[in-house]
């Protein structure tokens, strides 16, 4: 936008034409322009998934590696003497060039002599393996696994993060390059989701505005409040510290009245994929097998059923409920309804056997609009909320427990307890009550600390009982856009 050569206004075409003669000639050409993301995001541009733009933007930042280039290094490679010259050459070559994967392959087979030396290859150098190779890596991976060989923390990290279906929760060290390629994808992956889900105009419910899917960020023991103008520090290979955060992608709704696309057939391999088949693999490893193969297919919640029934592991159930409802065509009931017998089934969260410490540390990957069953809102012992007014979806619950409230009038808000400031020493607020403003999640101001219980004060017949779930629906689907009423 705005383009301007040497202070006057011009095309892109001009800007190509200039560009070809100032590197024939030693005129000076001064470009000035301003980059808007969602100028970019036309149509064919948001149907691009993250891992495309991912695979483009890895082969803009590094230097290609052509045949005949590493051809030439390969005499340098066997030149080097002793493991320090060895692993001073690969962090070269992985801090600066675009390896395909049979390069890598072949500086792996150059080190197959030096047993101790290919876990390090593999960590300093996936990060340089170009995108498409994901697969083909794991399984030679893999086959160094099965040779005795122990791959270090960071490259068995990097293999199984998957930059098509982020959400989940990751520790990770930023002085180990493939560590620090995770972290780098996930910070792109969150700019790039963020600015699709505002062209698209999908609902806010990420923590700190700006629908940006990076949560609970911890840079070195200091707590981060994520913008848009967020970066790694570091030198953009390695950095220094540890990074703890959690992801929830924004675009979550994005398949919402599609078809799933899984077979039955391909349930029932998923469930033997869980099962009590001999497969010669840990549950964690299948559950990341999962996490791979999920960009591949949508899923509804009875399948999603199925499948986490045949997981034995607390945290493993955790894991794949992240990677599943990513990919989810329904939500809302389906997904969070709690049991509120004799009618109403409950969803996936609660009928897969995840205990409340589980389902907790969901909320708080998640978000805690992402799994608030709106209609259930009274059931116990759900239904006692601690809400921290800095965070932009807190307020999203906030808004709707007010309103709520308000509407049912009836005094369902009980035990409330409001510090005015996020110090807990502080004596509470006496005889306070939430202003009628705060039926709006803009109006609440960004500071405080809120706790509450939401009951139903008198027992409601069942078919006015339904009528109150609808209203609450239909607020939600208002306020946070996906949350299903059915």
């Amino acid at each position: 936008l705005d383009l301007k050569l040497n202070g006057a206004k011009c095309n892109i075409v001009k800007v190509e034409d200039y560009a070809a003669l100032a590197s024939k000639s030693q005129k000076p050409y001064v470009l000035e322009f301003v980059f808007s993301v969602d100028q970019a995001l036309v149509k064919e541009c948001k149907e691009l998934e993250a891992l495309d733009v991912l695979g483009r933007w890895h082969q803009d930042r590094r230097v290609p590696c052509s045949r005949e280039r590493f051809v030439r290094l390969i005499p340098s490679w066997n030149s080097l003497s002793g493991p320090a010259q060895r692993r001073a050459f690969l962090r070269a070559l992985g801090r600066s060039f675009s390896l395909s994967y049979a390069q890598f392959q072949v500086l792996l087979s150059r080190t197959r002599e030096f047993r101790r030396e290919i876990g390090h290859v593999g960590s300093v150098l996936l990060p340089a393996v170009q995108q498409v190779s994901r697969t083909l890596m794991s399984t030679t991976m893999i086959k160094f696994q099965n040779m005795g060989i122990r791959l270090p923390s960071g490259a068995s990290a990097y293999l199984r993060s998957s930059p098509a279906n982020p959400t989940g929760r990751y520790s990770l060290d930023l002085s180990e390059p493939s560590q620090y390629a995770v972290a780098t994808r996930l910070v792109f992956v969150c700019h790039w989701e963020s600015a699709v889900a505002k062209a698209a105009r999908l609902p806010d419910v990420s923590q700190h505005g700006g629908r940006l899917g990076l949560r609970n960020v911890t840079l070195n023991r200091s707590k981060q409040v994520v913008t848009d103008s967020f970066v790694l520090p570091g030198d953009g290979y390695v950095g220094e510290g540890m990074l703890h955060a959690d992801y929830s992608t924004p675009l979550i709704g994005r398949f919402r009245s599609k078809q799933p696309t899984l077979e039955p057939h391909q349930v029932l391999a998923l469930e033997y994929l869980f099962g009590d088949g001999e497969l010669g693999a840990t549950e964690r490893d299948r559950v990341d097998a999962l996490r791979l193969m999920s960009p591949r297919f949508l899923v509804d919640a009875a399948q999603a059923k199925l499948i986490m029934r045949k997981i034995t592991s607390q945290r493993c159930r955790a894991d794949v409920y992240c990677a599943l409802h990513a990919r989810a065509v329904d939500f809302g009931a389906p997904w969070v309804g709690r049991p509120t017998p004799p009618k109403d089934a409950p969803g996936v969260l609660h009928d897969v056997g995840l205990n409340d410490s589980q389902i907790g540390m969901l909320g708080e990957i998640l978000g805690l609009p992402v799994i608030l069953d709106f209609r259930g809102v009274h059931v116990g012992p759900w239904n006692r909320f601690h809400l921290d007014l800095r965070m932009a979806d807190h307020r999203v619950v906030c808004s709707f427990l007010v309103s709520m409230n308000a509407a049912e009038q009836a005094c369902n808000l009980e035990g409330i307890v409001f510090h005015n400031t996020n110090n807990h020493d502080r004596k509470p607020v006496a005889n306070w009550a939430p202003p009628a403003t705060w039926s709006k999640a803009k109006d609440i101001p960004a500071m405080g600390i809120l706790q509450c219980g939401y009951v139903m004060q008198q027992k409601v017949p069942d078919k006015e009982l339904n009528t109150l779930k609808d209203a609450r629906g239909k607020f939600a689907r208002v306020e946070v856009g996906w949350v299903s009423n059915k």
